[in-house]
Order: structure tokens, then C-alpha cells, then sequence
């Protein structure tokens, strides 16, 4: 705003001005200009490769999910399930209560167990505090005379 300017109004700002267009030449430009759009091809530079678990095709047990609702602290797995064979890289049988079932590998993973320990292996019997304290040395007597 200048002093000596007179005042103007938002919409003053803009100079309007009237031409007509014919509407049909309109529409018909209209009409070509999107005729002549093409789209894009959408590019993928990687193939998608799912996720696998690395030891997964190596391990004699498997975890199984649960893909249904879940009810709270429901485990999201079951098993461990035996594998029973791999038909391919996809699908694996395994047992599941009993029955062999077809599952996918999205369904699975390795299921770590500890190896049993040899049934000759035997543990010595747990010592009461009484025989620790029984079997423990006597304390050495002091060599000095009581004053």
C-alpha cells in the first residue's frame, strides 16, 4: 500500500476478462489431447523373492502359524511338527496330530531343539546341606595359648 494509491479490494487484483470459447472445438481438443496421452509402463528392476528362513529345508522339525483370530496369549505357533518330506521348494508334508499335512513355506519356521543326551549318562545324587557340611575339613586348630 503507497500513500496517494487508492484501495483495492481482493478481487480487484485480478484483471478478469470475457472470451468465449466455442465449447464443441473445446471438447473436441479436449478430447484428442487425451487420445494422444499414453500411460507409462510401471518398471520392476528385481524380481520379489519371499522371505525363507535359512535353515529351513535343512531342519528335521518345523513350527506351524496359526492363521486364524487368536484368542489373547494364544501361541501364534504350533508344533514342533516332524517333517515328513519336501516336494518341492514351496511345500513341505509334515505331521500335524497325527495326520500328514500340506503346508507353504510362509506357514513355517525352523523349529530349534536340543539334542537328546545319551541314556547312560547318569547325574550323582544331589548332597543335603547336612552330609556338605559333614564332608567339609575341620578347622585348624590355633597353635597360640589363650591369654
Amino acid at each position: 500500500m503507497l500513500y496517494g494509491t487508492t484501495l483495492r479490494l481482493p478481487g480487484e487484483f485480478f484483471i478478469s476478462t470475457t472470451t468465449t470459447a466455442n465449447q464443441t472445438n473445446f471438447v473436441s481438443s479436449l478430447k484428442q489431447l487425451f487420445n494422444s496421452i499414453r500411460p507409462v509402463p510401471a518398471s520392476r528392476h528385481t524380481t520379489p523373492h519371499p522371505f525363507c528362513f535359512r535353515d529351513l529345508h535343512s531342519s528335521t522339525h518345523l513350527f506351524k502359524r496359526v492363521d486364524s483370530i487368536r484368542k489373547p496369549l494364544e501361541q501364534p505357533y504350533t508344533g514342533p511338527h516332524r517333517v515328513i518330506k519336501r516336494t518341492d521348494h514351496r511345500t513341505f508334508v509334515i505331521e500335524d496330530e497325527g495326520t500328514e499335512k500340506t503346508v507353504t513355506t510362509d506357514q513355517l519356521k525352523p523349529a530349534y531343539l536340543e539334542a537328546s543326551e545319551p541314556a547312560d549318562r547318569t547325574l550323582p545324587p544331589p548332597q543335603t546341606p547336612a552330609q556338605s557340611q559333614a564332608d567339609a575339613t575341620p578347622p585348624a586348630e590355633s597353635t597360640q595359648p589363650p591369654t
